[in-house]
């Protein structure tokens, strides 16, 4: 044989690597591997794959990408987890995507998924630490492909930005949406609706935050901040679904020149009109733009909070210098108005009813548990309202996705009032004495709002879908059958 070809094959077998334990997978009939992988993040790479030499030697064997610590680290592609854990100092996930064709993700901060799970293509392992003890932060990607390393680089696709994208889903099944000139469509052709799925109750502060964006909390009517925190928003707000506190920032009733951008204000503050609300919330995002440039916003809003936080999404929301609201998440709020405003409203009709008007007036100025009933605010939030009617003609702007939340046993906000025209909406069971503060902390409506806020599918309609509603319905009728009532005592009384 000749002696150079000879030596060629030793250097073969001895850099060749060995077969890959566990279960055999054959190869495709093809011979090429059908797996293509997304990039874990959205960040450049910093250091590209160097092959080694021989099977121990020196090399890099991965690609970094460089990305802020504790930014989301997302799954290349679907598959199985076949190690989540450390080596030595070293965090990292490693899937088994079949076909021969296994990743592993490293230098992570903090795993979010155990040994054993399965995960769909993007779904968030973990987030980005550094890529090395002495490198950049970011995040380190390797492959192997049965049982030896390979350039990631040939199996990354381009980024998918769709996920970026929030539209109106289509649910029409697309048999309807055909022409008829194009010949019968299967019943089964399906529609571009994703499965829905049903979270787990959120018991506890999830160990990692929904996103990457900066939290806004929106507080209700009454609230109040100046001399002790008074928000049942504020006390549970954000952060209980896993923003941490510096991506965290509270809306002020009086403005924006104080701690953190918040004014402490006193109760009677959330009187004035939602509107003038609501360019308040605007000169919030302002200022959060200019401290945190090219970053998107969640705005999370209890009460007649979520109406002023709609408000400025539906009126105000068009100057380029703000920031993009990606999410909108709303509970308890009285999206087409609150029954208590019409009883407000009736008690004018008579004098024993003025009276009243006035004293509870005077009462909540003083910085009463009760709103002013004569206030602007609550002649905004009364169904059929000036407002409401401008609200109705109008949408939320193309690429922010709401998620509307109601409880069953509500007595201020019936659930039936709670929803968003055209958006997701649900309602959960009973939780606590008081449903209108209880919503924020049940386990079911955070799970339904921490799964939206995370890109989640839609989750499934339950019981109380149905049957919350309903009640609610009931609740109103009692309420506006109380307020028609007043509305006939006159001057006897």
């Amino acid at each position: 044989m000749n002696p150079r070809l000879l030596a060629c094959l030793l250097l073969l077998w001895l850099i060749a690597p060995p077969a890959s334990a566990g279960v055999a997978v054959d190869p495709p009939s093809s011979g090429v591997v059908d797996v293509s992988l997304s990039p874990p993040v959205a960040g450049p790479i910093v250091r590209h794959f160097e092959p080694p030499m021989t099977r121990w030697g020196p090399g890099h064997r991965g690609i970094d990408f460089v990305v802020p610590p504790g930014t989301f680290v997302r799954a290349p592609a679907s598959g199985q987890v076949v190690f989540a854990g450390s080596v030595a100092t070293t965090a990292a996930v490693t899937i088994d995507h079949g076909a021969g064709v296994v990743s592993t993700v490293s230098s992570l901060q903090e795993i979010a998924v155990a040994r054993g799970a399965w995960v769909a293509r993007g779904d968030i392992l973990g987030t980005s630490g550094m890529t090395h003890p002495d490198g950049a932060p970011g995040v380190h990607l390797g492959v192997r492909d049965n049982g030896a390393y390979v350039d990631p680089s040939e199996f990354l696709e381009a980024v998918d930005v769709s996920a970026a994208i929030h539209l109106a889903p289509v649910t029409v099944p697309l048999a309807e949406r055909v022409p008829s000139v194009f010949g019968a469509v299967p019943s089964t052709a399906g529609s571009y609706e994703r499965a829905c799925a049903s979270p787990p109750p959120l018991e506890a502060r999830p160990p990692i935050p929904p996103n990457d964006n900066i939290a806004v909390a929106v507080a209700g009517i009454g609230s109040s901040t100046e001399s002790g925190l008074h928000a049942d928003m504020y006390e549970h707000g954000p952060e209980s679904l896993g923003y941490p506190n510096r991506r965290v920032y509270r809306f002020s009733y009086e403005g924006t020149d104080g701690p953190r951008l918040h004014r402490p204000y006193k109760s009677a503050a959330t009187f004035v009109s939602i509107e003038e609300s609501a360019m308040r919330l605007r000169d919030l995002l302002l200022a959060i733009a200019r401290e945190h440039p090219g970053h998107d916003v969640d705005l999370i809003a209890h009460s007649q909070g979520g109406v002023i936080a709609r408000t400025f999404l539906e009126l105000y929301a068009a100057d380029e210098a703000l920031p993009r609201v990606e999410h909108l998440v709303t509970f308890s709020s009285p999206h087409s108005g609150a029954p208590l405003g019409e009883i407000a409203r009736a008690l004018d009709s008579s004098p024993l009813g003025r009276l009243a008007n006035g004293v509870v007036g005077r009462w909540a100025r003083a910085g009463g548990p009760v709103p002013d009933p004569r206030s602007d605010a609550v002649r905004d939030l009364t169904p059929g309202s000036a407002l409401m009617g401008r609200l109705v003609q109008r949408t939320l702007p193309l690429g922010t996705r709401a998620s509307a939340l109601g409880i069953a046993n509500d007595l201020v906000v019936p659930a039936a009032a709670t929803a968003i025209p055209g958006f997701d909406h649900h309602v959960v069971g009973p939780h606590g004495l008081n449903g209108h503060s209880g919503v924020l902390t049940s386990p079911g409506a955070r799970a339904i709002a921490y799964s939206s806020l995370r890109d989640g599918p839609p989750s499934c309609h339950s019981t109380w879908d149905t049957w919350g509603p309903r009640a609610g319905r009931a609740i109103s009728w009692v309420e506006t059958g109380l307020a028609r009532a007043l509305e006939m005592v006159d001057g006897p009384w």
